[in-house]
């Protein structure tokens, strides 16, 4: 067993502590990726290690293995993180057989320990009668997608006040089409923005799920990120402008959106966001599924504002120039979509966990308190009193199909007055 994201500092810098995985990876039979779901997909020390598997040119040696993978988190999109990680073993020519995702205190649950076993027991079996694997994805094909531009854009001052939009980049100096779409878009709106280019931020480490942050509303780094975070926490919108490498966004794009867990599930409410994304996109189902989720998850607007260069700049400059148009709009009028499936599950879910270990995640408790984020069913006193009169009605035959015949009418009642007051 190794643990990746508590090495992962010493088996980049080490070669002999890398070589040492290596070595046993290459003895071993099968492969168990075991994480928690950091974002909607796994840590960023993972992202970083395979990226330093694939920099050593050390893919072959995982290759006919079987892999499965293990997570625990409150299901906020584990799904896109179990995917992420078929996709690495198929890329890896893994042989994948399945994930098991479960709750963080689920191995409390004899059903859990039970089906647990059953899909080890499962997993042994392929191994043992080399069974075959249906395979999800794709290979991976590069798309060299190279239009002209400056150089990268680098962070800017985190002493700039009143930003209204900040600009979230992992763009380097050969992302000549990204830098592009920046330039573009930076030109196009109106408001004060603020670019941080990942790259060259001070991070000095990813997300260690210590909790600090849920407990005493603080993060238990003290780096250049924590300097930037008041000035990220102001902001009315976020664009992330970022390229595709593999499939993610890589390890430091990851990195600083795992520290931005530092406030904890105090989710900044009433904000802007869009994407311009450098790669095939249309190819990566999975990163669509994340792109929302972030969106969605953040309480975020999100108005057609996702741009990509898959079609050249004739096509993605005005897309730009549009973008950059409803944006300013949106920001001048408050607006924000309101939430879809992905939204709306993500607030309960959120919102259960505060709530269950509010002794806990303190900080938290306080902000969904203030904020009103408690909106249990069982509050909502005056819909409670309806079905009650609903249920008193359906008692009799003759209430059932008074009930019946007017039901449409009743529904449309309520809202006729709302309309009726504009």
């Amino acid at each position: 067993m190794f643990h990746i994201s508590k090495s992962i500092n010493k088996i980049i810098k080490d070669k002999d502590c890398f070589n040492e995985i290596i070595d046993e990876v290459s003895k071993c039979d099968g492969i168990i990726w075991a994480f928690p779901v950091y974002v909607l997909s796994v840590p960023a020390q993972l992202i970083q290690f395979i990226e330093h598997v694939r920099k050593q040119k050390k893919i072959n040696v995982f290759q006919n293995k079987y892999a499965c993978s293990v997570s625990t988190s409150m299901h906020f999109f584990d799904q896109t993180a179990h995917d992420y990680i078929q996709a690495i073993s198929e890329d890896f020519k893994l042989n994948y057989v399945d994930g098991f995702s479960a709750e963080m205190f689920d191995l409390k649950k004899e059903e859990t320990r039970r089906n647990l076993k059953l899909f080890a027991e499962n997993y042994f079996s392929y191994i043992k009668k080399r069974k075959p694997v249906y395979r999800k994805y794709q290979s991976l094909e590069e798309v060299n997608i190279d239009h002209e531009s400056d150089q990268p854009y680098s962070s800017g001052s985190v002493k700039e006040t009143n930003v209204k939009v900040i600009v979230i980049t992992n763009a380097d100096k050969n992302d000549h089409s990204l830098n592009n779409m920046i330039q573009v878009f930076v030109s196009s709106l109106q408001k004060q923005i603020l670019v941080i280019n990942v790259n060259d931020l001070d991070m000095k480490g990813g997300c260690l799920g210590c909790l600090k942050c849920s407990r005493e509303g603080k993060c238990i780094y003290k780096d250049e990120f924590i300097e930037y975070k008041e000035v990220i926490h102001n902001a009315r919108a976020f664009v992330y402008a970022l390229k595709i490498k593999e499939r993610s966004f890589g390890s430091r794009w990851k990195m600083f959106m795992d520290r931005n867990f530092s406030n904890g599930h105090r989710i900044k409410d009433a904000f802007n966001s869009g994407f311009m994304i450098s790669g095939s996109l249309r190819k990566h189902s999975n990163i669509q599924a994340i792109v929302e989720g972030i969106v969605q998850g953040g309480r975020a607007g999100f108005e057609g504002n996702l741009v990509t260069d898959e079609d050249g700049p004739e096509v993605y400059v005005p897309l730009i120039q549009a973008f950059a148009s409803n944006l300013d709009r949106a920001i001048d009028a408050n607006y924000r979509k309101p939430a879809n499936f992905y939204g709306v599950g993500a607030h309960k879910i959120f919102r259960d966990l505060v709530y269950s270990t509010k002794g806990f995640q303190v900080e938290d408790h306080k902000y969904y308190k203030k904020q009103g984020l408690y909106d249990f069913p069982n509050r909502d006193y005056k819909m409670r009193l309806t079905n009650s009169i609903f249920r008193l009605l359906t008692m009799s035959s003759s209430g059932k199909k008074k009930l019946n015949a007017k039901i449409n009418d009743m529904m449309l009642m309520t809202l006729q007055k709302e309309i009726e007051k504009d």
